[in-house]
């Protein structure tokens, strides 16, 4: 078992921005060096990611009939909406927790702590390189799925407002997943069972984030549970963006919430990271 000097980090002398960089840049290489060795575990995460909205996309179109209009999508809009779930949570549905709960539970987590860079930078890099990884196996699949679903196929004719709000809340998605997710990774440091904690929580998202169905064709309940979770704006608040059936109002508002979240992830995250260590280091000592 680790003892509490594993989880101690001592200080360390800040370094200046850029050799901070250079370290991300080096660590990004590195991280991008090990997943290209596990290129088929990459793929078998991508079918985890692909086959579910695309199951449930094809299950649609089986239902439609001409005219048909559900939730306010009809057959091409929800085509549209499936493979926007399949792209951006390829792109932006991280999963830090479960390289940090191996570590935690290894009692090797201490070496990241003692690592001169932030925390932050560190499981980013990692999660950046996977995340290029699951993009060379994402391309080819969108490619396919562009020539089967062609006559579905319509790019809507947005205003730039809409193209700036989409590239607003790219980054604004993936900071609030990762930060809720490094969260559930340090609850590793009150138990070691965290893998069934892992899948409740994913079943959870996978309904919130509109994986299976779009948030509108769920039940009135459902949708008012979900406005006081974070996980629409994981990405389905881009999905929606990108319809272009939000007003100004809507997408200043769908905006600020997603930012609110972000914050309050990071701090959550750091009160929890930091309650972890203490807990441990007094348990070890």
């Amino acid at each position: 078992m680790a003892t509490a000097t594993d989880f101690v980090a001592l200080p360390l002398p800040s370094s200046p921005p850029y050799a901070t960089a250079r370290k991300f840049v080096r660590l990004l290489v590195a991280s991008w060096q090990d997943a290209l060795q596990y290129r088929l575990e990459g793929a078998i995460w991508f079918l985890y990611v692909l086959l579910p909205p695309l199951g449930m996309l094809l299950l649609w179109l089986g239902a439609y009939r001409p005219g048909t209009v559900v939730a306010g999508y009809d057959a091409a809009g929800m085509v549209q909406y499936y493979l926007g779930v399949i792209a951006l949570r390829t792109l932006l549905n991280p999963h830090p927790e479960w390289d940090v709960a191996e570590k935690i539970a290894k009692g090797t987590y201490g070496q990241v702590l003692l690592r001169p860079m932030p925390l932050v930078a560190y499981h980013l890099a990692g999660e950046i390189a996977w995340k290029g990884m699951r993009l060379l196996w994402l391309m080819p699949s969108l490619l396919v799925c562009t020539v089967a679903f062609w006559s579905y196929i319509a790019i809507p004719p947005l205003a730039l407002t809409y193209w700036l709000a989409f590239a607003l809340s790219i980054p604004l998605g993936y900071l609030s997943a990762f930060f809720f997710k490094m969260i559930l990774g340090y609850i590793s440091f009150w138990t070691t069972n965290t893998e069934g904690i892992f899948v409740f929580m994913i079943s959870i998202e996978m309904v919130f984030t509109g994986n299976f169905l779009p948030l509108q064709a769920m039940p009135v309940w459902v949708q008012a549970i979900g406005d006081w979770l974070p996980y629409r704006y994981f990405y389905f608040f881009s999905t929606q963006v990108m319809r272009g059936t939000l007003n100004n109002e809507a997408l200043l508002t769908g905006l600020a919430t997603q930012a609110a979240w972000v914050v309050v992830a990071y701090v959550a995250m750091r009160v929890v990271r930091t309650a972890g260590i203490r807990r441990y280091a007094a348990f070890g000592g």
